[in-house]
């Protein structure tokens, strides 16, 4: 009956586990549980996916974070988390070319935000992703497609990137 409560007990209790495949299949089973509920579905993936990154398992840690950026972009932060860990993850692996694709999927998948004020227009998960898409696409020399998105995020939001 109280979902919030239910995990928020359960949480510390599975990090405790040592087994990361039985940490795992506790996540699951939780996962499962609650996937009715979006915000603590992508709470719960995103810490079984730090538990396979701590553990050692950047492919497997790569594949929950990858969940919560295609199937919970707009519950929620946690796709900023997501974004920053599968960023991290891609570079050490010597991937770093990927890392714009999956800015650009991430972005594709978020709803623009509705009229707001600014203040809070440039907290959305659609301004937060669209802007580090912007600055990851500058820095790997792709200044066209950095201004196109900066143009984009000026015409949905009013607020001019870096500013």
């Amino acid at each position: 009956r109280y979902p919030d409560f239910a995990v928020a007990i359960l949480y510390p209790m599975i990090r405790t586990l040592q087994d990361v495949k039985q940490q795992n299949a506790v996540w699951e089973a939780a996962y499962k549980k609650f996937v009715h509920r979006k915000d603590l579905a992508a709470e719960i993936r995103m810490a079984q996916g730090d538990g396979w990154r701590v553990a050692g398992h950047p492919k497997k840690a790569g594949r929950c974070y990858h969940d919560v950026i295609m199937r919970f972009a707009n519950v929620g932060p946690f796709v900023i988390h997501a974004l920053e860990q599968t960023e991290k993850m891609l570079i050490a692996s010597g991937k770093p070319d990927r890392v714009l694709e999956l800015y650009r999927d991430a972005w594709s998948k978020i709803n623009p935000p509705e009229k707001m004020a600014q203040t809070f227009m440039v907290q959305s998960n659609w301004y937060q992703v669209a802007s580090r898409y912007a600055d990851r696409l500058r820095h790997s020399g792709r200044q066209t497609a950095a201004g196109e998105v900066e143009k984009k995020i000026q015409e949905q939001t009013g607020v001019v990137p870096g500013s």
